[in-house]
């Protein structure tokens, strides 16, 4: 059987694409299953599954696909730019075919300090808010920080952080 040719190719488009974009594990092997299905019509199944098992063990071995890493990378660079929760970040990765254990072995082993981007992120909004009744603010702060990702004890703390007696006595 003679696999060469196929799989040089397959090698050779993935390594493109890695070039341009990091993915997962999940995500790579979607990408190469569609690749053989649109480009290798003369390789039975079997042949399909096999090279896309080499390519992908191979994309492994090279270190160009490494779900931890990939992990580490996505949750540091999307909570710079847009801060978000935990459960935000667990959701989006098992999307992306991360294992749910993955991700809370990141947030076990690393400092991910949630309160402090709740902070962030309800600052943005903070301001939009001041004309609102006290009551109406900390209903906006919930659902907004709810909708980021963020866990029930986290949003209490920031909301009355925000909206206790000592930040806001002009209502």
């Amino acid at each position: 059987m003679q696999l060469n040719v196929p799989y040089q190719q397959v090698l050779e488009y993935t390594l493109l694409l890695s070039t341009k974009k990091r993915y997962t594990v999940y995500e790579m092997r979607k990408k190469i299953q569609t690749y053989l299905n649109k480009n290798a019509e003369a390789l039975n199944e079997e042949e399909k599954a096999q090279i896309l098992e080499q390519v992908a063990s191979r994309l492994i071995e090279l270190n160009y696909l490494n779900d931890s890493k990939f992990v580490m990378d996505y949750i540091s660079e999307k909570s710079k730019l847009n801060p978000k929760g935990k459960y935000y970040f667990t959701r989006e990765l098992m999307r992306k075919g991360i294992k749910e254990e993955l991700v809370q072995q990141y947030f076990d082993e690393n400092d991910f300090e949630e309160i402090e981007l709740a902070k962030r992120a309800l600052g943005k909004k903070d301001r939009l808010w001041k004309r609102l009744s006290k009551f109406d603010a900390r209903k906006k702060a919930y659902r907004y920080l709810s909708g980021r990702g963020f866990n029930s004890e986290t949003i209490y703390k920031v909301v009355d952080i925000y909206y206790g007696n000592n930040k806001r006595e002009s209502y």
